[in-house]
């Protein structure tokens, strides 16, 4: 029944509610990136979508079921090791991934739960992060601490003020402040968008922590230079 799960032994991390549970039409497209029930605006369809990349990325898979009016459950798999193997590739992964050293990153990002897989990411591999609600909050944050921040990711669309309006403030601040825009909804539009303002690195949603981590080490080290 999951082709992509492998044998062996798995730890199951089981969270349940007693909502108002999901139809069936419902149920198979919650995975689907930017499919949401929430009214436009509220949210980007983009937490389950994030969620099943990360447990793919660790060899796992998720498996769900949900009922109207009784509530659902989703059941996290994830294939256990032994000691030294978990070890090796632990080390292995490590090694191939780039590393920051200690370079503080402004994240602005709306969605919470992208917000908060992105912060740890990017503490795990070395750099320390300043998170951001929006846009307007983002620039607050910046000027306090602006003599610190080497780089600024900010998704494109975000309330009270959007990726472009930061950017925008950002570069009459700082003209050379290296600043990757996010996309989530229009990846073409986004580009142009980003492009005529001067930005030519853009990151797509859902992005893997090794897209991530490459992209911000390629400016990061290029700031360097």
């Amino acid at each position: 029944m999951r082709p992509e799960a492998k044998p062996g032994t798995y730890l199951v991390l089981d969270i349940r509610d007693t909502g108002c549970g999901m139809s069936p039409d419902i149920l198979n497209r919650i995975f689907e990136p930017f499919f949401s029930t929430k009214e436009p605006g509220k949210g980007t369809g983009l937490g389950l979508s994030t969620v099943l990349g990360v447990v793919r990325n660790h060899g796992g898979f998720v498996d769900v079921e949900s009922h109207v009016g009784i509530g659902s459950t989703f059941r996290v798999y994830l294939p256990t090791q032994t000691e030294s193997t978990s070890g090796n590739s632990v080390k292995m992964a490590s090694d191939a991934l780039p590393k920051g050293q200690n370079e503080v990153v402004l994240l602005a990002e709306d969605e919470i739960s992208v917000r908060e897989i992105t912060q740890a990411t990017l503490e795990a591999s070395g750099y320390r992060v300043i998170p951001a609600e929006d846009g307007s909050q983002a620039i607050g944050l910046y000027a306090l601490n602006k003599r610190d921040i080497a780089l600024v990711i900010t998704d494109m669309m975000m309330p009270n003020m959007d990726g472009a309006a930061l950017i925008t403030a950002l570069r009459h601040l700082d003209p050379k402040l290296p600043i990757i825009a996010v996309s989530g909804v229009d990846l073409e539009r986004d580009v142009a968008r980003a492009a005529a303002l001067g930005i030519a690195h853009v990151l797509a949603k859902p992005y893997t922590a090794e897209t991530l981590l490459r992209k911000v080490s390629a400016v990061v080290t290029k700031e360097r230079t």
